[in-house]
């Protein structure tokens, strides 16, 4: 991953592309090891250019970037000339350079396209924007609720990602990041215990214990992403509501 999903940390794409880069030429290869990496969280807010990161393929996805949903985008180096690196999972007619066959979605590779043109366009201003959020809401947070711990990298992690931890005696009854998530639901704010695609896992998250965090510190955790749309307003609403949690 380019940026983890959970927790927003970012990898040095750049740097891994170039050790692989030495191992090729060690093993005098132009094509073996490839690597992919995943830019889906990265794309909107760092640099995705091909020729910069250096990876053989990169994927990303439509809904993530503001764009239709059911589609997403996979690039292949030298995938139009002759030297074809991967073999198709979906064979018939041929489209997608016979990577992927199927009749073409025009209306949603049109969508997709311009989004991503939109999102390139407005990277940088709404990087810096929403890194100040996170700052301001940080910040503030750690008046609120003093023993909350921030998951993953402080400075190198997307701008829109907060992943805190609540000890179990940092809120008054609260078990765990289910309890708090219920209380801020009801209060008009959707967060959670990790990524979507495994909101029905009932297990704590693997990313935090991947990173050598308990059991327990990985079930009181919860995920906050902001977007587009979130404002100054909508923050100080957020932090308004973690501190009523507290009260109860």
């Amino acid at each position: 991953m380019y940026a983890n999903n959970e927790v927003g940390t970012i990898q040095p794409i750049q740097k891994i592309a170039g050790i692989i880069g030495e191992f090729k030429k060690i093993r005098q290869s132009a094509i073996y090891p490839l690597f992919h990496t995943d830019a889906v969280q990265a794309f909107n807010y760092l640099p995705c250019r091909v020729t910069e990161l250096g990876a053989d393929m990169i994927t990303l996805s439509g809904q993530k970037i503001y764009g239709p949903k059911g589609i997403g985008i996979l690039y292949i180096r030298g995938l139009g000339g002759n030297n074809k690196k991967v073999n198709p999972i979906i064979t018939g007619g041929g489209q997608e350079y016979g990577v992927r066959s199927g009749t073409e979605n025009v209306p949603a590779i049109i969508g997709v396209g311009k989004a991503a043109k939109l999102v390139s366009e407005s990277r940088e201003f709404e990087t810096k924007r929403l890194a100040k959020l996170q700052d301001y809401f940080l910040i503030r947070m750690e008046k609120i609720i003093p023993k909350a711990r921030l998951n993953g990298d402080r400075k190198n992690r997307l701008p829109n990602n907060i992943n805190l931890y609540f000890p179990p005696n940092s809120i008054q009854g609260n078990k765990n990041s289910q309890d708090l998530i219920i209380k801020l639901d009801l209060a008009g704010f959707a967060v959670s215990p990790g990524a979507a695609c495994a909101a029905r896992v009932c297990q704590p998250s693997h990313v935090l214990k991947a990173l050598g965090f308990s059991d327990e510190r990985a079930s009181n955790s919860l995920r906050i992403t902001f977007g587009r749309q979130t404002q100054k307003i909508y923050i100080d609403k957020l932090l308004a509501a973690f501190k009523n949690v507290i009260k109860r």
